[in-house]
């Protein structure tokens, strides 16, 4: 986690890359963002909390307040779904920003973030 205070975005990638807990999918999240020089986030597998209570748990983090969530197949159970649509519209009414990247749709949707990251 010492990490997460720099900027240098070849030291972040090496770290997200080879964090265990880093799944395909997010791996895959993060090359296509390293292959077009966007920047890291500034953390990944961010818990985020409202007045001490934990929310959702953003797989990238962009401060100060954009989420990225990488949906793999576990996504498209229902009962996940229906927990996943929960905590989005919590973030909401806390005025985050999110985007989604679900695997079934990944060019689509990694060619939206990448704009959007490029645009911010």
């Amino acid at each position: 986690d010492g990490f997460e205070k720099t900027k240098d975005n070849a030291v972040l990638y090496e770290a997200y890359i080879n964090d265990d807990k880093t799944t395909s999918l997010e791996r895959e999240v993060l090359k296509k963002l390293n292959e077009n020089s966007v920047n890291m986030p500034d953390s990944i597998h961010k818990v985020i909390s409202h007045n001490g209570v934990p929310i959702a748990e953003a797989d990238l983090f962009y401060e100060p307040r954009f989420c990225v969530f990488i949906d793999g197949p576990n996504h498209d159970k229902e009962h996940v779904k229906r927990d996943d649509a929960t905590k989005r519209r919590k973030l909401k009414m806390l005025n985050k920003k999110y985007a989604i990247v679900h695997h079934t749709t990944f060019e689509e949707d990694m060619h939206k973030l990448i704009q959007e990251l490029a645009n911010s």
